[in-house]
This record gives C-alpha cells, structure tokens and sequence, in this order.
C-alpha cells in the first residue's frame, strides 16, 4: 500500500477512535437508548474518520485502518440490508428508494472484494480507495438528507427507538466476526426484500 503523512499520535489516541459500536454500548449501560437514525448518522461519521485517518497513515498502520473500515462498511451495509430497508421498503412510495439503495451497497461490496482479494499496487488502492469513499459519502449524504428524515417522519420516535435496539445489536454482534470477510461473497448481485 501506498506511502502517505502518518497519522499523529493525538488522531490516534482520541476518544472518538472507538468504534460506534463501543461508543453505543457505554450509552446504553448509561440507559441512554438509541434510535435508529441517530445510530447511522454516528456510524457514518465513524467511517468518513476512518477514511481521513487511512488517507494520513503509512504501512502496517494503513493496512489497519483499512481492514477496520471495510468490516465497519461490510457491518454497516449488512445491518441496512437486514433491518434498515425491509422497514423502508415497506413505507407507501419508498420501496425504490431501498431497491437503489441496495444496488448502491452492491457498488461498495465489488469494490471491497477487489481491495481486500488482490495484491493490488500503490497506485490501483489508493484509486480505488478515492472511489470507494467517493460512493460512500455520497450515499451516505443521500440517506442523511432525503431518506433518513422520511424514515422519522414515517415511523415516530418509539418505532425509532425500537429498530435503533434491534440494530445496535445486530451491529456489535456482526461486528465480533470481522464481517468483511462474507464481502467477497455478496458481490454477485444486491439482496432482495422480502
């Protein structure tokens, strides 16, 4: 992987560097609950960090930081696919919506099978790394935007509540198994909803 300015020891040592599913688990043991919005907004933050401290690091540090992001981004679009959408799609005038958004997922999958499979040259990772987060974040500001506040209109904040439970733990067990592994298997073609 390609040389870039390392990160420093401060970046390194910040309390945000916990992963989202820490920082919920210590505000649920606090009885704070979670809804499933704010949820996902924290996970995104998570990963857009994550690709500013990959885009800093050097060696073995970047290989790190990598992995962390792809089994971040594989747990992420597992926990969309299987409680997220399902809940969309069955919203009047937003099953489209989730079908593209799964299609979008299936963009991010190919190219995390291509990074995490192949011995791949400086030049062709940090390519595809730049591309990787273009279609990240600018999924994410689709959802941030247009979806994820039609989804709070639509469900109320108990509903919020209960799905932001559900997917909390789903997140933190998905999370125990290095979920990027399963990535290179999913690329054939998005999941459908049931």
């Amino acid at each position: 992987m390609p040389r870039a300015r390392k990160a420093t020891r401060a970046s390194r040592r910040s309390p945000a560097r916990r992963s989202s599913a820490t920082r919920h688990a210590h505000a649920r043991e606090n009885g704070h609950g979670t809804n499933a919005l704010s949820l996902l907004v924290e996970q995104h933050h998570e990963t857009r960090r994550l690709f500013r401290e990959l885009a800093e690091a050097e060696g073995e540090e970047r290989r790190e930081l990598f992995l962390r992001l792809a089994d971040e981004l594989a747990a992420h679009t597992t926990l969309e696919e299987r409680l997220l959408y399902p809940t969309i799609a069955q919203i009047e005038g937003m099953a489209a919506v989730a079908r593209d958004a799964l299609e979008e997922h299936l963009i991010v999958k190919r190219l995390l099978a291509d990074m995490l499979e192949k011995d791949l040259e400086d030049e062709v990772f940090d390519a595809k790394c730049r591309v990787l987060e273009v279609e990240v974040t600018r999924h994410f500001e689709e959802e941030e935007s247009g979806l994820l506040p039609r989804l709070a209109h639509a469900l109320g904040r108990e509903r919020l509540r209960e799905l932001g439970g559900e997917m909390e733990q789903e997140f933190e067990e998905l999370m125990r198994h290095e979920p990027r592994s399963r990535v290179p298997r999913e690329t054939d073609s998005a999941p459908l909803i049931t």
